[in-house]
């Protein structure tokens, strides 16, 4: 194919192409979105979690978690770009997995962590300065040879999965780089406070912190290798690798598996094109854009270009039907598990509210108690006074708290919910309706201030009423003196006009 030089290749126009597929994929997911008045699913569901339902083998909590990694993956896989940088996130520690396997990597990985944690704990001193135990493998040979040793058959791993599946003439074009794997263990990973169960994480790969002792430059490998053009190149992975793989990724990573029958499904329904792009057109934009050229035959600035990914995964994409069918059972099963949880839901509920109700009494009866106090007491009871006439919404007397220590009056209760006393203090002016009256004992001197307070309150109303109403009476006077000149002036301004016609 002979191309101008300085043409760029023009991709499809959208509205020539078919995303109806595409939209029911994208419309299958609207109920893993997050919206918090969902009350199908998200109230419910957050119900569960907040009282740890656990029904049938099946943790609410598992649930929840579940559905926000998807979130988190919707987030990141809006663009086949973002797809592929997952995948490849998820494949690579893969194919580590089975060549730790094939080498036997795991269980010398496992003894010889172990022996490195032994050696610190026993030649651990005193620091100088700071005084905790300490050790300084860098300075030890016996331990750096330790070190050494497990690194190299790391390092043999590593280059056993860029021999297989990332060569170097593909993936760096003769430049003198370790490849897309590397080990990536430090010396001072191990130190005296390691435990089996970190030193259990390091060696699976596939559930354990590896970040800490493997690196994957998945940058390089989407941008087509080192020095490469922007065709990516998908490694040429055996098929029987790759069933594994797609098998995990649908288990345990269904998005992702859908977003690639979903790609794979627009190729299937589009068959004018050849290619995938994805095209940065500013700093803080890009898309996809689908070109009939193959993917090495693309010349089109800032543009990662990938072929179909049956290129990459083969035979062992799942159709785009099975994996809607995946998250509509998904869906099904979730609503099934609401719907089975409501008794228990149901029995939780009552017995926190039961529990809420009884701190609430609690918290009740100790304010009644400090506000009681101030009635009893001759030289608080006109602050008890104000405080029962702001509760019973009937005066606004002020109160003064210049007497109590640091302005407050405290108060202790027991939080049934916690299983423990709390303390905290009144906010007089804002207690309406929060204590019933009968809990006080009111002496007649009170009752009648209280009164009095009452029709001093109802007095300063009415007159307020009154003098309101006045004010609108004048402002009506006024409007209706200055319309009755408006309409008097047009009137004569036509007794006027018919005179002279």
């Amino acid at each position: 194919m002979v191309r101008w030089k300085n043409m760029a290749t023009r991709a499809i126009r959208y509205d020539k192409l078919d995303f109806g597929n595409t939209n029911e994929a994208t419309d299958t997911l609207h109920w893993v979105q997050y919206n918090y008045h969902d009350k199908e699913i998200s109230q419910p569901l957050r119900e569960a979690c907040e009282h740890d339902i656990t029904y049938a083998g099946d943790s609410a909590q598992e649930i929840q978690q579940n559905i926000n990694n998807m979130r988190n993956q919707i987030h990141y896989a809006n663009n086949y770009y973002q797809v592929m940088s997952q995948v490849y996130g998820h494949l690579i520690p893969h194919l580590i997995h089975l060549e730790i396997q094939n080498h036997g990597l795991d269980s010398f990985m496992r003894d010889k962590l172990t022996e490195m944690r032994d050696y610190a704990k026993a030649n651990a001193t005193q620091h100088p300065h700071y005084g905790h135990v300490h050790f300084d493998g860098q300075s030890d040979q016996n331990y750096m040879d330790m070190f050494f040793a497990l690194n190299q058959e790391m390092s043999k791993v590593a280059s056993s999965v860029n021999a297989k599946y990332f060569p170097s003439n593909t993936y760096n074009n003769g430049y003198n780089h370790a490849g897309i794997v590397q080990a990536n263990i430090n010396y001072g990973i191990i130190n005296t406070e390691t435990t089996d169960e970190q030193i259990e994480n390091w060696v699976n790969i596939q559930t354990g912190n590896w970040g800490h002792i493997w690196r994957q430059n998945t940058y390089y490998l989407l941008r087509g290798g080192y020095g490469q053009n922007n065709a990516h190149k998908y490694p040429q992975i055996p098929a029987d690798v790759m069933e594994g793989f797609m098998a995990h990724l649908v288990e345990n990573h269904p998005l992702l598996a859908l977003m690639i029958a979903k790609h794979q499904q627009f190729f299937l329904d589009n068959p004018q094109i050849q290619s995938l792009g994805h095209s940065w057109t500013s700093k803080n934009r890009s898309d996809d854009c689908w070109f009939k050229d193959e993917y090495d035959q693309v010349d089109k600035k800032n543009t990662t270009v990938f072929a179909p990914p049956v290129g990459l995964f083969g035979q062992h994409i799942p159709s785009l039907t099975d994996m809607l069918d995946v998250f509509d059972t998904m869906k099904a099963d979730l609503l099934q598990f609401l719907d089975d949880i409501q008794p228990v839901l149901k029995s939780k509920k009552d017995a926190q509210q039961a529990l809420q109700d009884k701190t609430e009494e609690s918290a009740e009866k100790a304010m009644a108690m400090v506000i009681q106090k101030l009635l009893d007491d001759p030289a608080t009871v006109e602050v008890g006074t104000a405080i029962v006439g702001h509760i019973a919404g009937i005066a606004t007397l002020p109160i003064d708290m210049s007497a109590f220590p640091n302005g407050v009056l405290p108060y202790t209760y027991h939080d049934f919910e916690r299983k423990e006393n709390i303390q905290t203090h009144l906010y007089p002016h804002h207690m309406t309706g929060a204590i019933p009256l009968t809990a006080f004992t009111l002496t007649d001197a009170v009752q009648e201030k209280l009164y009095e307070a009452y029709r001093k309150e109802l007095d300063s109303y009415r007159a307020n009423h009154a003098n309101r109403c006045a004010q609108l009476a004048r402002q009506i006077a006024q409007a209706t003196t200055r319309h009755d000149a408006e309409v008097a002036t047009l009137m004569e301004a036509f007794t006027a006009y018919q005179t002279q016609v």
